[in-house]
């Protein structure tokens, strides 16, 4: 399917994630482009009243992926959609598992392959991949509840880092153990059902490498490193720096091909001082939370990857290495610096604030929305 790279409509089928503002601020910056929703949130979720949505389409949800597709068909031909775009994992694998049933009148972005996907999903089954690849990583053993009442059979160096098996993003369930007593006493107190990752630390900083791929092969890149955090441990970084690193990008493109990608990814990384090489800690097969500093950078990822599906052609990409803040780094950094607030230039270049400005009407509707339930709970809070 051939179409002006400008001109085009897209369908969003997964506009619940919290990933669509972030979608959304990148093909914003693409005129021409029109944006269409279709969510299963509240009928009256905040982003419904951006003026970047040209129409939100509300279904309730439904365990019953064949009617999910069947909605799906009816806002393809209702609205004369030209590509259609998950952006979240749940969306990424249905549609993956029923493309065969999508309507022909429009183009599905690249997927991945479903085994690729499932380990991309599965931090045990990355772990795997990546050792039978000789790809770099932490040392990983996976421990199943019917041995976490003989932990001194593993012989596994401390410190290390518990997670859990699925990808859960945003460093949830994620914890530092320094010792096989204090593991013991973490499965004693927290009592897991599902098995448990016991991961190498490593001394380092972080790294992320964020890509669209083809059949293996990188289309556009980004390289990031995390420079200001908030305080929970593990979370992900609210200020960075894009960096070129031909090291971690020379590991992504080995990876990518050893799973024949395609479609986007954010492969978390992390530079171990010690042993001084980039190792690969996890893949989210989506976009993630700072999609749009990418964009901001020179590298709008959502626009490219509906280039990709409409057969259109681009060079990869160049950024430039500038530092960004997201919303929350920004309130933090003028807090210990407030002289920032008046750097306008750089808030506008390098935080996503320009966003918010030319689309108020859905962060004034969250504000009220939120406000109104923070009285609601107050009111209806017994009085002692």
């Amino acid at each position: 399917m051939k179409k002006d790279e400008h001109q085009f409509s897209v369908l969003i089928p997964d506009g619940e994630s919290k990933y669509l503002m972030l979608v959304l601020n990148c093909l914003s910056l693409v005129k021409g482009i029109k944006v269409h929703v279709m969510s299963n949130d509240e009928k009256y979720a905040a982003l419904r009243y951006s003026n970047r949505i040209c129409s939100y389409s509300y279904y309730p949800i439904t365990t019953d992926d064949s009617l999910w597709i069947s909605n799906i068909n009816k806002e393809i031909t209702k609205y004369k959609i030209d590509v259609l775009m998950p952006i979240f994992n749940d969306g990424i694998m249905k549609l993956n598992l029923n493309k065969n049933s999508l309507s022909n009148e429009c183009a599905l972005v690249a997927l991945p392959p479903l085994t690729s996907l499932n380990k991309a999903l599965n931090k045990w089954s990355l772990a795997e991949h990546m050792k039978n690849n000789l790809i770099n990583g932490p040392n990983s053993i996976l421990i199943k509840p019917e041995e976490f009442n003989n932990i001194d059979k593993f012989n596994f160096q401390f410190p290390c880092l518990i997670k859990p098996t699925v990808n859960t993003g945003g460093g949830i369930g994620i914890q530092k153990i320094n010792s096989k007593e204090e593991l013991k006493q973490y499965i004693n107190n927290k009592n897991p059902v599902h098995s448990i990752l016991l991961q190498e630390y490593i001394d380092g900083f972080d790294l992320g490498c964020n890509v669209l791929c083809s059949q293996g092969r990188i289309l556009a890149t980004t390289i990031q490193k995390g420079n200001l955090y908030n305080n929970i441990p593990y979370s992900p970084q609210i200020g960075l720096q894009f960096i070129k690193e031909d090291k971690a990008l020379e590991l992504a493109k080995k990876l990518m091909k050893s799973l024949n990608w395609s479609g986007v990814a954010n492969i978390d990384m992390i530079y171990d001082q010690e042993r001084d090489l980039v190792q690969i800690l996890e893949i989210n097969p989506r976009y993630w939370l700072t999609t749009d500093a990418s964009a901001i950078a020179g590298v709008n990822f959502p626009y490219l990857y509906c280039l990709n599906a409409l057969g259109i052609n681009f060079e990869v990409p160049a950024y430039s290495e500038l530092n960004y803040l997201n919303l929350q780094g920004l309130v933090k950094s003028v807090s210990k610096d407030p002289r920032l607030l008046f750097n306008f230039k750089f808030i506008w270049n390098n935080t996503p604030f320009k966003f918010a400005i030319k689309d108020p009407i859905p962060m004034i509707y969250h504000f009220i929305w939120r406000t109104k339930n923070i009285l609601l709970q107050k009111l209806r809070k017994p009085r002692v």
